[in-house]
């Protein structure tokens, strides 16, 4: 799932997306997942990431790891690349 939610095409994203939608419990402990597309160079991961984890309800482990996770993404990121910066930090506002 993580090489399909990363790859090039659109449609495949949209189809990985679906399919996390469609059995969020399976997927709410992946933590590796999650903050891959919510630090996702793709503006359509980084929406889905931010309207997927507004509605569960983390157990607070997951939370932490997940939150760390994602800031250790935020922190590697370059200049250039303030457009995921911006919606890492929405997410991270919105959902935490």
């Amino acid at each position: 799932m993580q090489a399909l939610v990363e790859c090039l095409s659109g449609t495949s994203r949209t189809q990985a997306q679906d399919w996390i939608a469609a059995n969020p419990s399976a997927f709410l402990q992946e933590t590796h997942l999650l903050a891959t597309l919510a630090t996702s160079i793709y503006e359509d991961n980084r929406t889905f990431a931010l309207r997927f984890l507004q509605v569960p309800i983390l157990h607070a482990d997951t939370a932490h790891v997940l939150i760390g996770r994602i800031i250790a993404q935020l922190l590697v990121l370059e200049t250039s690349q303030a457009d995921i910066a911006i919606d890492i930090g929405i997410t991270l506002l919105s959902v935490f």
